[in-house]
């Protein structure tokens, strides 16, 4: 059995433009951009989350100073610490880490304003 042999040229699509062009085609007539190259190595880029991280300080700062108000305090400190742990992957992972620091710190005074609170309201002084 013979194989049939067509003259039409293969095509594929082209990863830029998603345009269908020849396979053996170099630049694609449509985005005019190179497929040498970058078809084997192309790789689309993984998303930075260092606007977490810089949220995750911000919110780090603020429940630092938000502590002595427990109803403000606790959102501030777990939203900056979830932002903060998000936000470890990306470029800017030291502001991460310190978003992340000082919101546990946050964190650990707003209980213990809360406890300290709740006991002296229960006993009566305050």
């Amino acid at each position: 059995m013979t194989e049939f042999q067509t003259n039409e040229p293969r095509l594929k699509k082209c990863p830029f433009c998603a345009e269908m062009i020849q396979e053996a085609a170099i630049v694609c007539r449509h985005c005019g951009r190179s497929l040498t190259e970058t078809e084997t190595n192309y790789q689309p880029q993984k998303k930075d989350n260092y606007g977490l991280a810089i949220t995750s300080l911000a919110l780090g700062i603020f429940s630092l100073l938000a502590w002595f108000l427990p109803i403000c305090g606790f959102p501030i400190s777990v939203i900056g610490l979830i932002l903060g742990i998000i936000g470890m992957n990306s470029s800017k992972r030291g502001l991460a880490i310190a978003g992340i620091v000082m919101s546990s710190i946050g964190l650990l005074l707003t209980v213990a304003n809360s406890a300290i609170g709740a006991y002296l309201g229960y006993t009566g002084q305050l």
